[in-house]
């Protein structure tokens, strides 16, 4: 599956989360980051740090794809991506 070249990694963040039917707060969870700051990313109002895209990378977002130099968003099929994302939302969680 390829989708257009994004403009920004904020973008490229939104396309990937719209693709994979996940929300700002899944993605904020997995990364360790607040749903405000996924949305500031989206918006184009802040860039992601490295570390965020990173830890993105390591769940198997295409790297060029969050560099805005490919189409192609997954390095990874998607399946695994969605395991990779659910991994990281548990780890994450506080335990009680």
């Amino acid at each position: 599956m390829h989708l257009s070249v994004p403009k920004s990694p904020g973008e490229a963040i939104k396309a990937v989360r719209i693709y994979l039917r996940r929300s700002q707060d899944d993605v904020a969870e997995a990364l360790g980051a607040s749903r405000q700051t996924v949305s500031l990313w989206e918006r184009g109002t802040n860039e992601p740090r490295v570390t965020y895209l990173k830890k993105l990378w390591e769940m198997g977002i295409n790297r060029d794809y969050l560099l805005c130099m490919s189409s192609n968003p997954l390095a990874l099929p998607m399946e695994v991506v969605q395991i990779n994302i659910d991994a990281a939302i548990k780890s994450e969680t506080p335990t009680a």
